[in-house]
């Protein structure tokens, strides 16, 4: 468990809650208002409503009257998906929103052209006129696209499948996740109840999408996707000497970052027990001084967190083929990977033996799990990276056709990863990340082991980097301590590194065990209109030789 700074707990501590429901709405909530439907006044109704699911007649009729009509009017290939999708969110001290939204899409190849139309009513004749439409927009677009589709060849998608939770939350009352919210605030110890405590404060994120499925190829397949999330931090405000952005010390409980889980996440994180050591470790960093960072090149001690984020944000993009050929180039961004794959596929190592990178959609409780891609295709587990060379792009089935020479020069069949995702039945399917996992050094090495191994340096704790267009050139910033013979020091505030995605893993130097691994939560964004997807990452703690550190609050 480590003390991060966070200017969204910040705000809970000190803002109001109707403040906090405006700025500081979670990814889930921001992608539930993108359905434009405000909450009902009744919540018991509601929640009733929630806890039911979609009629699976109905789905089947729609999606199945769809792709029929796509067919008959021209579609080579066509395939509809009908989504239902519910969210509850809970906001400090008890504030209550909730989302719920419904979509039919229907996708058509037409003269090796797209066409895609959508709505948000599940209507027969509605299922029908979208058909027609995205096979008009098809013909359309084929009369300028110079680019041909072969979708290949895959086994017949059937049957159902749902994210493996062992409680659904919808079914636990708006009552007991309230008084569970609530009953926090009491569970601190009595020598700890000071006015230098901010009260513990819980946010809670809920979500359940059931999708369905139909292509003109005979698959027709439902998944009800879960994921949960939520965040309990304990803050506290610091005395210092010196002139800073930010005093605050907070340290947040572990267990919580956003998976593929239902309400057995909160019940798993064990949070009555958490909370009183969370408060002895804060009350010890309130007397850990702070000094400013000082410019220049350091070994970094990076936590599994820190390792995460940086993984996510030099490969989760950069590795989409769509990207770094550049159909992206307008939307979510291009590729330093590219824009010609070949060239960097087996290529010169971008990173040490020490990096290997994998990708897949099985996960236990990752965010990008799936038993079936939206496009019927059963993920595999795949390597993108194998000891720093690129050996590996995400695809989706028309993709993998565009890689099949460097398949067939590897004796590996053309198949799709099964990387087809999409927001919700409303949004165009497109490429979009699967969970991504850094695979452990040998040795049974810890953060702490690093720590002590390094003599002068700084460790980042749950780090947090950003990335330009090209997802090249990024800062990495965090909760930072100095590091002095072995030892951590003093709070380091500013601190930053800058680093180039080409060189920033040839510079990794050590890799932690598989027993310190830990799992973050990040999410993508892709496309016109924009749409998000979630994934999830797993790493371990790892060492970064002379990086360059800089002052990231300094004025000029």
């Amino acid at each position: 468990m480590s003390p991060l700074f966070s200017t969204r707990r910040q705000f809970l501590q000190a803002g109001s809650a109707a403040t906090m429901a405006t700025m500081l709405a979670p990814p889930f909530t921001r992608r539930a208002a993108a359905f434009g439907l405000p909450p009902l006044r009744d919540h018991h109704v509601r929640a009733t409503l929630r806890a039911q699911f979609a009629d699976a007649a109905t789905m089947r009729d729609l999606a199945m009257r769809a792709i029929d009509v796509a067919k008959r009017v021209g579609a080579t290939y066509a395939d509809a998906r009908l989504t239902r999708t519910v969210f509850e969110n809970f906001i400090g001290g008890g504030l209550f929103l909730d989302h719920e939204g419904y979509g039919i899409g229907v996708r058509a190849l037409v003269n090796g052209a797209w066409g895609f139309a959508a709505s948000c009513y599940w209507d027969p004749d509605e299922a029908e006129q979208l058909a027609h439409a995205a096979v008009a927009q098809a013909r359309i677009n084929a009369k300028v696209s110079t680019r041909p589709v072969d979708m290949g060849h895959y086994p017949v998608a059937t049957g159902s499948w749902s994210t493996p939770i062992r409680i659904d939350p919808f079914q636990i009352s708006l009552e007991e996740k309230t008084d569970f919210v609530l009953s926090l605030g009491g569970l601190l110890p009595t020598h700890l109840r000071d006015r230098e405590f901010g009260a513990p404060q819980l946010i809670m994120d809920f979500q359940r999408q059931e999708q369905a499925v139909a292509t003109t190829e005979g698959a027709y397949f439902t998944q009800t996707l879960y994921s949960a999330e939520a965040d309990l931090a304990l803050g506290a405000q610091a005395a210092v000497n010196f002139q800073t952005t930010s005093t605050a010390r907070l340290v947040s409980a572990g267990g919580l970052a956003a998976a593929g889980a239902g309400w057995e996440l909160l019940l798993d994180a064990n949070l009555r027990e958490q909370l009183p050591r969370m408060a002895d470790e804060l009350s010890q960093l309130l007397h850990v001084p702070e000094r400013p960072v000082e410019i220049g090149r350091y070994d970094l001690v990076c936590d599994a967190a820190t390792m995460a984020a940086l993984v996510n944000a030099t490969l989760a993009d950069a590795t989409q083929l769509d990207r770094a050929l550049g159909y992206e180039a307008n939307a979510g961004g291009t590729s330093y990977l590219g824009p010609d794959p070949f060239k960097f596929l087996g290529g010169p190592p971008f990173g040490t033996s020490l990096l290997n990178v994998r990708g897949d959609r099985s996960m236990p409780r990752g965010l990008a799990t799936v038993k079936w891609d939206l496009e019927g295709v059963e993920p595999e587990s795949f390597d993108l990276v194998s000891q720093g060379v690129l050996v590996d792009y995400q695809t989706t089935r028309e993709q993998a056709a565009w890689l099949a020479p460097w398949y067939q020069r590897r004796g590996r069949p053309v198949r799709s990863h099964g990387c087809a995702d999409a927001t919700s039945a409303l949004d165009l399917t497109m490429q979009c990340a699967p969970n991504l996992t850094l695979t452990p050094g040998t040795a049974n090495l810890t953060f702490e082991d690093f720590v002590a191994n390094t003599k002068h340096g700084y460790a980042f704790m749950n780090g947090q980097a950003g990335m330009d267009f090209q997802g090249r050139s990024g800062s990495l910033s965090g909760f930072v301590r100095e590091i002095v013979n072995g030892k951590l020091g003093a709070i380091v505030t500013g601190a930053g590194v800058l680093f180039d995605s080409t060189h920033l893993w040839k510079s990794l130097e050590a890799l932690g065990g598989a027993q310190s691994r830990a799992t973050i939560s990040r999410g993508g964004h892709k496309g016109q209109p924009d749409q998000t997807s979630a994934h999830s990452i797993t790493a371990i703690p790892g060492v970064l030789k002379n990086m360059v550190v800089v002052d990231m609050i300094r004025r000029s």
